[in-house]
């Protein structure tokens, strides 16, 4: 057990349950709800975050993070089904690949991005984190404006 599976899978799977909720309370037809001025639909939204994870997986595999957007397929945007199984499967792969490293690589393991920046995978794994806590902070937005129930911990967690 590495110290990925030790200290930080815990609030890893804590953070991605709080999709559960969202895809409970959703429908695909809800997928296309747009908030006002120049925002994305919440499809668009959830594709956005789908295509982050993506980025951040790679960038755990080849240690440069390369942020692609648009590479997500349409279909993530329109389909609750799809974006369930999509981020399922990156779920379970960030934490198979993060798992499968020896904690003498995690601790000299160093990530590239943008603009020369180097970071250790460790504060890479806490800025993917974050970006997931992001998205269900604007999702929240979204939910709000729909007038849809919020559960405990997306009341406790995103307010």
């Amino acid at each position: 057990m590495n110290s990925f599976e030790r200290d930080d899978f815990w609030l890893l799977r804590l953070t991605v349950r709080m999709r559960v909720h969202m895809y409970d309370v959703l429908t695909d037809e809800d997928l296309s709800y747009r908030l006002p001025g120049s925002n994305v639909t919440l499809g668009e939204l959830c594709r956005e975050v789908i295509e982050v994870q993506q980025d951040y997986l790679e960038s755990f595999k080849t240690q440069k993070l390369e942020f692609k957007p648009n590479s997500a397929p349409a279909e993530l945007a329109t389909s609750i089904a799809a974006i369930k199984a999509r981020t399922d499967v990156l779920d379970a792969l960030v934490e198979e690949v993060l798992a499968n490293l020896k904690d003498e690589e995690i601790e000299g393991m160093i990530i590239e991005r943008a603009h020369g920046w180097k970071i250790p995978i460790k504060l890479n794994y806490q800025f993917y984190r974050e970006a997931l806590l992001i998205f269900f902070a604007k999702v929240s937005l979204y939910l709000k404006a729909m007038d849809k129930p919020l559960n405990h911990q997306w009341i406790d967690w995103m307010g």
